[in-house]
C-alpha cells in the first residue's frame, strides 16, 4: 500500500521529513521506485478482469497545518480560494479482482 501519511524514511530529498534519518538515501529511494516498477510491469504481463471504483470525500480532522501563521502571510484571495488551510478532500481508488472478489 502506498500512503502519503506514512513512509519509508530516506527517499526524499526534503530533510525536515527524515531528522531522525541520516535524510536522503539512494538505496532508499531506488528500492522504492524498483518495486513500483516491478509491480507495474507484473500487473501489465498478467491482466485479469476486474473492476475499478473511485470516490472522493472529505476528511475531518485527519490533518493539520503544520504552520497557520505562515499560511496566513499568504495573499487574502490566495487564502480565499479555500474552504481550510489544509486540504480535506481524499481520492480513493479500489481495485477489485473480478473472479475473487478482493
Amino acid at each position: 500500500m502506498m500512503s502519503s501519511r506514512k513512509s519509508y524514511r530516506g527517499y526524499l530529498q526534503y530533510l525536515l521529513y527524515h531528522v531522525t534519518s541520516p535524510g536522503f538515501v539512494q538505496q532508499s529511494f531506488d528500492a522504492l521506485v524498483n518495486a513500483i516498477e516491478q509491480s507495474v510491469v507484473q500487473a501489465h504481463e498478467n491482466p485479469k478482469p476486474g473492476s475499478v471504483f473511485i470516490n472522493t470525500g472529505d476528511v475531518e480532522n485527519a490533518g493539520i497545518n503544520r504552520s497557520p501563521s505562515a499560511y496566513l502571510l499568504n495573499p487574502a484571495e490566495e487564502r480565499a480560494r479555500y474552504p481550510a488551510d489544509v486540504d480535506k478532500e481524499m481520492t480513493l481508488l479500489k481495485f477489485v479482482d473480478s473472479a475473487s472478489g478482493n
